[in-house]
């Protein structure tokens, strides 16, 4: 995207409407100004992004994404903070992970991506002066701070922090977990059961409504790992997984939606099981 100068109002208002409407799309508009390439899609990309949009819509309460590394699952989450304070300026998110660094990262993009001429030419979004580091920056409305973006790794603070707000109905933010468990510590029985029990224990309770949903994406590392922890019953609320492995068979790919198996190539050499 470049310069908003003598583009037709019209067009304008139509890529604005595409990019509150379709995570992939705003994904891959906000990618190549900040990269400086395009962002290569696979059906995988698809998968999430879809599934990211099923959450927004209220038709999928939380989510757990397995996906392995190198997959594009932290850009895809990524974009999901600007994309929702695109959305409703007043949404909240909370992100964490196991490493600091991580989240940081994160933060600070999804806030030069909010900050960008090319955003701001979409959406006029101010970001509070009094509120404004890598792991905590609020918006402003009507001169007053309204949403945040705080991100802290598993082991840091989140009391007094909340995902989502009271003042608006539809999506206003999530709890988004992005890898809570170090690989390194997944068959570490202590490891394992403080990321659970912070899971359940602390991070359930930092919803603003019951309905404000929790997005897990990671990688399978353990049968006793947060996903199974999850999917296993143990945090209240309805939860929809889809589990993308890095080997994939015909088998795998007849059980996806119908709109994701039809994007899946077929007519490359698979191992045999």
């Amino acid at each position: 995207m470049n310069s908003r100068v003598n583009i037709d109002p019209v067009k304008l208002k139509a890529k604005r409407m595409k990019c509150e409407d379709e995570h992939l799309f705003f994904t891959r508009a906000f990618f190549k100004p900040r990269m400086g390439f395009k962002f290569s899609v696979n059906w995988h990309h698809e998968y999430i992004a879809w599934a990211i949009d099923e959450v927004i819509a209220g038709r999928i309460e939380n989510l757990v994404i397995n996906v392995p590394p190198g997959s594009g699952k932290t850009e895809l989450l990524t974009n999901l903070i600007p994309r929702g304070i695109a959305r409703n300026q007043r949404s909240r998110f909370l992100y964490l992970s196991f490493s600091q660094s991580l989240v940081e990262d994160v933060s600070s993009t999804a806030r030069n991506i909010v900050k960008s001429a090319d955003f701001q030419g979409l959406w006029p979004v101010k970001i509070s002066t009094n509120t404004d580091a890598k792991a905590s920056w609020k918006t402003t409305v009507d001169g007053y701070e309204a949403g945040h973006v705080y991100s802290a790794s598993m082991g840091g603070q989140v009391t007094g922090r909340r995902a989502g707000t009271l003042a608006d109905n539809g999506f206003t933010g999530a709890i988004i977990l992005d890898d809570p468990l170090k690989p390194e510590d997944a068959f570490s029985k202590t490891a394992s059961n403080k990321a659970n029990r912070k899971i359940l224990n602390t991070v359930n309770s930092r919803k603003a409504r019951s309905s404000t949903p929790i997005i897990l994406i990671m990688q399978r590392l353990h049968v006793e790992d947060p996903t199974n922890f999850v999917m296993t019953g143990n945090v209240p609320g309805n939860w929809h997984q889809i589990s993308i492995p890095a080997l994939i068979d015909d088998e795998y790919i007849n059980a996806l939606p119908e709109h994701i198996r039809k994007k899946v190539p077929r007519d490359v050499e698979r191992d045999e099981k």
